[in-house]
């Protein structure tokens, strides 16, 4: 994951029920998330 923002002060990861939640502030007091399936999935194959 490519995080684009460049006033980020903390970055934290929490696994949870299969995902990965990727917690973020930055320099303003803003909080910047993101929520990634951890690992691969065999599903993604069959998609067209």
């Amino acid at each position: 994951m490519h995080l684009l923002q460049d006033k980020l002060q903390l970055v934290n990861t929490i696994p949870h029920e299969g995902k990965v939640v990727v917690v973020a502030t930055d320099t303003d007091s803003k909080i910047w998330y993101s929520i990634k399936h951890d690992g691969f999935e065999d599903s993604y194959l069959n998609t067209p």
